[in-house]
């Protein structure tokens, strides 16, 4: 081998362990902590939650562990290229337990299973709305089954103002792609006012569990979940 060809091979060599080395998958969770606020019991709800590859190499997530109440939603791809995000839906059943819960599933990449990721849900189960305030929502569930020959493709629903304040409303998370929403983004001080939800088009003959979590900005923060959900009988 000339004297060039044994260098060039060297320099090769040298740059592929270089760049081994340097290859570093770190995967970063933006707001892995999640608050849901009030969530009634026996539903399922959920959260998406922004997988970012942070790192010089690619991140391919090995598995998310979850609880038995919880779920994942089928992930669009286990590859999350440099510098690339994705959004990944955890689905949370909640059973009749009341009071302060949550769920924390662990994320695995790169077969590394002595440092994993983890996202945590969290919020209270509570059994009676009337107990909400400032804000009640009724109903609590959107149901939007279909039984036979009835189906409830839309429902109207309304949020009363229990306080003496003025109320803003915000989504700060929603997983109901499935669903157009008509959502007041104020109540005045003891008033009740309404709002709508409908199943698109496309999606009337789909089941779905999904939910939104609002925040009800007045009195005091507070965060309600809302469940939505379609079964076809």
């Amino acid at each position: 081998m000339s004297m060039i060809k044994q260098t060039l091979v060297t320099l090769f060599i040298i740059n592929g362990l270089a760049g081994s080395l340097l290859a570093d998958a770190r995967l970063k969770i933006a707001g892995e902590r999640f608050e849901m606020g009030s969530i009634p019991p026996n539903t399922t709800v959920a959260h998406r939650f922004w997988f970012k590859s942070k790192g010089t190499d690619t991140v391919f997530i090995d598995e998310i562990t979850t609880n038995c109440g919880c779920e994942l939603a089928p992930l669009k791809s286990k590859w999350i290229a440099p510098g690339d995000s994705m959004q990944v839906e955890i689905c949370w059943n909640t059973d009749a337990y009341i009071g302060p819960t949550g769920t924390y599933p662990y994320i695995y990449y790169n077969g590394d299973r002595s440092e994993p990721a983890r996202v945590f849900l969290t919020g209270t189960i509570v059994k009676f709305v009337d107990s909400l305030y400032p804000a009640r929502i009724t109903p609590y569930v959107f149901d939007l089954s279909e039984f036979r020959d009835i189906s409830y493709d839309s429902i109207s629903f309304t949020i009363e103002n229990r306080s003496k304040r003025d109320l803003a409303i915000r989504f700060v998370s929603t997983t109901v792609d499935e669903c157009e929403l008509s959502f007041p983004d104020s109540i005045p001080a003891g008033t009740t006012e309404t709002g709508y939800i409908k199943v698109k088009e496309e999606y009337l003959d789909k089941e779905f569990k999904k939910s939104f979590t609002i925040e009800v900005e007045g009195v005091r923060t507070k965060r309600v979940t809302i469940p939505v959900r379609r079964k076809l009988y």
